[in-house]
C-alpha cells in the first residue's frame, strides 16, 4: 500500500488515503476528488480511472466513489489555444534542439540569481508567472480544459516555490508526475534560461525571436 499519498506538494491532507481504480497508484483522497473533476488520468502515470476507491480497510473492506462522465463539462471549457502556445509546444516535442540564447544562459548559468528567483519579490513573481503559465498551457496541449491547466499550474507553482532552480533535480522529480519526465527537465531549462535575465515575457521573446533570425 502507498505510504506518500498525495497529488500536489502543498497538500495538507496526505494521510486519507485514496486509489485510483484504474492502476491503484495512492493520493490524498481530497487531491484525487479535485483532480477528477478536470482530468480522469492517473496523475502519476496517466492511466485512465473511473472511480476513486477510498475508506480502505482491507482488500475486501473499502468504498467505492464511482466518477460522472467528464467529457461533456470539459468540452465547453476548452483552453483558448493561441499560436504562441502552439509554437511553445513544438519546443517540448522529442528530439527539438533548445534555443541557441537558452543554451547560451545556461551554459553561463548564475547559480546565485536562480536562489533568489525562487524565494521571489512580488515584482519577481509577477514577472515570472506568464512564463509559467504559458509554458504549462503550451505542454499540457490542446485539448485540456482551462480548469484541468489551472490544477496543473497550480501544482507547478508550489514546487517551485519550495524547491530552488539551482537544485534542478529535485524540482524536475516533483513535477515529473504532473508533465513527465522529459518536459519536466526542458521546463526547468526554459524557465532557469528565462529567470536569469530581467526582461519582462514579450521583451524575452522578441530576444529569442531576433537571435533566431540573425545570420549565423
Amino acid at each position: 500500500m502507498p505510504s506518500n499519498p498525495r497529488v500536489v506538494p502543498d497538500c495538507e491532507q496526505p494521510e486519507a488515503l485514496a486509489l485510483a481504480d484504474g492502476c491503484f497508484h495512492g493520493f490524498c483522497l481530497v487531491c484525487l476528488a479535485q483532480w477528477a473533476e478536470v482530468s480522469r488520468t492517473c496523475p502519476l502515470c496517466k492511466t485512465p480511472f473511473t472511480s476513486i476507491i477510498h475508506d480502505i480497510v482491507s482488500s475486501s473492506d473499502y468504498a467505492t466513489l464511482r466518477l460522472d462522465p467528464l467529457e461533456a463539462k470539459l468540452s465547453s471549457d476548452r483552453l483558448p489555444w493561441t499560436p504562441d502556445h502552439a509554437r511553445r509546444a513544438a519546443m517540448y516535442r522529442p528530439g527539438t534542439a533548445r534555443h541557441p540564447r537558452v543554451d547560451a544562459l545556461l551554459a553561463s548559468r548564475d547559480t546565485s540569481r536562480l536562489e533568489s528567483s525562487t524565494t521571489p519579490s512580488r515584482a519577481e513573481s509577477l514577472r515570472r508567472r506568464p512564463f509559467v503559465a504559458r509554458e504549462v498551457a503550451a505542454v499540457l496541449g490542446p485539448t485540456r480544459s482551462q480548469d484541468e491547466v489551472d490544477v496543473v499550474l497550480g501544482a507547478v507553482e508550489a514546487v517551485l516555490d519550495s524547491v530552488p532552480l539551482s537544485q534542478p533535480v529535485a524540482a524536475i522529480d516533483l513535477l515529473a508526475p504532473l508533465l513527465g519526465t522529459a518536459k519536466a527537465t526542458r521546463f526547468i531549462d526554459e524557465l532557469s534560461a528565462f529567470c536569469l535575465v530581467r526582461f519582462d515575457l514579450a521583451a524575452y521573446d522578441r530576444i529569442l525571436a531576433a537571435v533566431a533570425k540573425s545570420p549565423s
